[in-house]
């Protein structure tokens, strides 16, 4: 395990009432090849006792405790035909896995004044959740990375969304179960997806042209895609409910000014292979910081 750390948001379904999150991504010309893996980063603020908003509550043993969690991960094609707010075409992929997700450690009053978050010895830093990386194989599905021409008309993209139910969110929410009473809570209503993102590569420069993308990048990257059940929270209050859209400002036109989501993108690494079976394959970071991942306040389980 190697450990990272960082101090930056989160998205959590059951506090911003989304069905599914993530983003747009277009590649650079001539990329091609098809889709492997796609990881994205959770964060854990679940204990086993107790909670991590209620000072020196927070409990979890044993430590090492984890809970399974059904997470889905699917692949669209992009839908670009509205540059001002792109959203998910034709589903191309999708994977549920059931995956092992840790408590956060227990609060540590007597390091961390506040009580709320838990102590790492090893940097001496306090952390509210802690971090694990999550892995979905595509590579038996076939999905064609698409090759972004040098001068688009148009983007071309995939979209990636992650989903998965918690107690009054999701595609399905579960609805009330026992741990809905306890001062703990139901585990998946504390486990976020990690937004520690910021844009690194080539980005849109208007709504009708785009600059050639010299690596993997976000195509919006002052916005990030949503399927809302609620625009409560929602930056731009006019996106869609039930549509997987990009949630960003009316117009457009990425003004400095406009920060919805800027430097907050979900934490993805895609891989691909390059071209025959055999052949390298080749990664990108999108939307995490170049050489590592990590989560919200959080140590890394990687």
């Amino acid at each position: 395990m190697t450990q990272s750390f960082s101090t930056a948001p989160l998205r959590l379904p059951e506090a911003y009432a989304f069905a599914e999150i993530g983003d747009g991504i277009v590649f650079p010309a001539g990329t091609g090849g098809a889709l492997t893996t796609v990881t994205v980063i959770m964060s854990s603020w679940a204990c086993t006792s107790g909670n991590w908003y209620t000072p020196g509550t927070c409990v979890t043993n044993p430590k090492n405790a984890k809970f399974a969690q059904p997470i889905t991960m699917n692949i669209y094609a992009l839908d670009d035909t509205n540059p001002a707010q792109p959203k998910a075409g034709p589903p191309l992929g999708t994977v549920t896995k059931t995956f092992q997700i840790p408590y956060r450690p227990s609060a540590d009053p007597a390091h961390c004044p506040g009580g709320t978050h838990w102590y790492n010895a090893a940097d001496q830093t306090c952390y509210n959740g802690i971090a694990t990386p999550i892995t979905f194989d595509f590579s038996n599905q076939h999905i064609a990375i698409p090759a972004n021409p040098a001068t688009p008309a148009q983007a071309a993209g995939i979209v990636v969304g992650i989903s998965y139910n918690t107690t009054s969110a999701g595609p399905s929410p579960i609805g009330p179960k026992p741990c809905t009473t306890t001062a703990q809570g139901c585990p998946y209503d504390s486990l976020n997806v990690s937004t520690d993102g910021t844009v690194f590569f080539g980005q849109r420069g208007n709504p009708a042209q785009y600059y050639t993308p010299t690596g993997a990048s976000v195509i919006d990257p002052n916005g990030i895609f949503f399927r809302y059940i609620s625009t409560a929270n929602a930056c731009n209050k006019a996106t869609t409910l039930g549509v997987f859209e990009d949630d960003t400002l009316p117009a457009n036109g990425e003004p400095s000014t406009e920060t919805c989501f800027t430097g907050y993108h979900p934490e993805l690494i895609i891989r691909a292979q390059c071209g025959a079976d055999g052949e390298p394959r080749c990664p990108a970071i999108i939307g995490g910081q170049p050489g590592r991942l990590t989560g919200d306040n959080d140590q890394s389980n990687q």
